[in-house]
Parts: C-alpha cells; sequence; structure tokens
C-alpha cells in the first residue's frame, strides 16, 4: 500500500493532497465473494451485501462476516468501534429493477450510511463498475447522524432527479431505448449534489481497475468535473 492510499483510509489527506487515482484492488477477492452473493442467485432471491473495510497488515481488507441486507440497502451489524482499524463499508447494489441495468453511484441511504459511521472510504460496486466516497478532512462533514428534515431533502433530490428521468422514458419512445443513459444522468446529478453537500470526494472506474478522482471538494471552491 503507497503513504497516500494509507493516509486517505486513515482520513488525514486533505481535498488538494487527495491522489488522482487509488487502488483498492486488495479487496478483489472479497468484493466479488459479494457479488456472487448478491447476483449469481435467481433475480427473486436477488439482495444487497456487504462487508466492512478495515486497515490490517498494511492491506485494505474485508471484515470476516459478510451482511445480508434487502433489495434496497444493507447495514452493518456492527459499529466502527468494534474494529480496531476501520476504514469505512463496501456492498453490491442490484440491476435497476426497471431497466435491468447497473446504474451510476451510491442512494441518498447510502450516503447517510457513510455520515453516520464516519466512514473513510466508501465502496460500492454496480455491475461492472465501482465507485467511491472518500473523506477529505478539511470538507467532508464530522460523523454524525442527519435529521429527518435533512435526510428528507435528500430523498427528494433523488426523486425529483429520478422521476423526471422516468417520465422522459414513458414519453419519449427514443428515450426509453436509452433508458439507462437517462437514469444515469439524473444519477450523476443526484451524487454531484450530495458529494457538494457532504464535502466527499468521488472517484469512479471499472473492475480491477484504478478508481479515478472525478470530483473533488475545496474548502470554498467546488471544483467539479463530469462523473
Amino acid at each position: 500500500m503507497d503513504d497516500l492510499l494509507r493516509q486517505l483510509v486513515q482520513g488525514q489527506l486533505k481535498s488538494g493532497q487527495l491522489p488522482r487515482t487509488i487502488n483498492v484492488w486488495d479487496l478483489e477477492e472479497g468484493l466479488d465473494d459479494l457479488r456472487r452473493r448478491s447476483l449469481d442467485v435467481p433475480p427473486s432471491q436477488q439482495v444487497e451485501w456487504g462487508r466492512c473495510i478495515v486497515l490490517q497488515d498494511e492491506r485494505l481488507q474485508l471484515a470476516h462476516h459478510p451482511v445480508r441486507g434487502w433489495d434496497e440497502g444493507v447495514d452493518p451489524e456492527c459499529s466502527p468501534e468494534e474494529h480496531e482499524h476501520y476504514v469505512g463499508f463496501a456492498h453490491i447494489h442490484l440491476p435497476d429493477a426497471i431497466t435491468g441495468k447497473p446504474y451510476l453511484g451510491f442512494s441518498e441511504r447510502d450516503f447517510q450510511g457513510t455520515l453516520v459511521d464516519g466512514d473513510n472510504l466508501a465502496l460500492v460496486c454496480n455491475g461492472s463498475e465501482v465507485f467511491a466516497l472518500a473523506r477529505a478532512s478539511d470538507c467532508a462533514k464530522p460523523r454524525r447522524v442527519p435529521d429527518m428534515a435533512e435526510f428528507a431533502s435528500w430523498e427528494k433530490l433523488y426523486d425529483d432527479l429520478i422521476g423526471q428521468a422516468r417520465g422522459e422514458m414513458a414519453s419519449d419512445p427514443r428515450a426509453r431505448e436509452r433508458s439507462s443513459i437517462a437514469l444515469n444522468h439524473a444519477l450523476r446529478q443526484a451524487n454531484r449534489e450530495m458529494c457538494r453537500r457532504l464535502g466527499f470526494a468521488f472517484y469512479r472506474g471499472l473492475w480491477g481497475q484504478p478508481l479515478v478522482l472525478v470530483y473533488r471538494p475545496l474548502p470554498g471552491v467546488l471544483t467539479v468535473r463530469s462523473l
């Protein structure tokens, strides 16, 4: 593990110090196990699976016990304090129920869990893509539980953007044909706005390859590239 990644997963890097790429593939075997549990079953039996990420023996590792969730989420069965070197949480998303295709980024529930647990690095695998939220020590909000009004505003953000995309898909046959593109565009907007609100960096990449920084929060100034 290089020094920058070690500092990142310990929450020690400021926004300007975050590396352009990160290699999380010490976790490949564990993530692949979660992916099989989530996806290599009949659709009617599919649920999300996840595990806590820890730093151990100079490597990223997944805690021993995988956690079974439901079709729209998974919660850890432990607290960060139960791990000596807790980093964050990793889980698998199921395909979109309407298009049957993977979709982009994190849900509002994922952002809630990342904030509540104080994750330094959170991962989600959506099909062949992997996404990460990384804590910038000078930007990310401190660990806390969002109140009902704040979480409701996050739900509204997702509902409005996704509802608009679904409406376009329903009214325009060409949009239906491009349904996964329309949905991903909405989710790009939602993820970008959530990262803006909470001060997290956003990484994106393909399975087995380095994840690339596509959003870097800066104190007082936000630098945004397309997710």
